[in-house]
């Protein structure tokens, strides 16, 4: 296999890794009970405040979803 063969698909993994990396830490972000929690811009409306309240509770049932059926699954 030719080295520029190769050094093609590392880059390739690479950029994927870090791509990876930045939706998991938006992910933890958007998770955080801090960040639930504080304070925002003026600017947001209440209706808008609630919609991102809900979609997040609905982030944290899926994730809950999740791991019931990772936890039946390995059971």
């Amino acid at each position: 296999m030719p080295i520029f063969r190769v050094l093609k698909i590392l880059i390739h993994l690479n950029s994927a890794l870090v791509y990876i990396c930045l939706m998991i830490n938006k992910l933890l972000y958007y998770l955080n009970p801090f960040t639930l929690f504080a304070k925002r811009d003026e600017k947001e409306s209440f209706n808008l405040r609630f919609m991102h309240g809900i979609n997040r509770i609905s982030v944290f049932m899926f994730i809950i979803g999740l791991v019931i059926l990772f936890i039946k699954y390995v059971l």
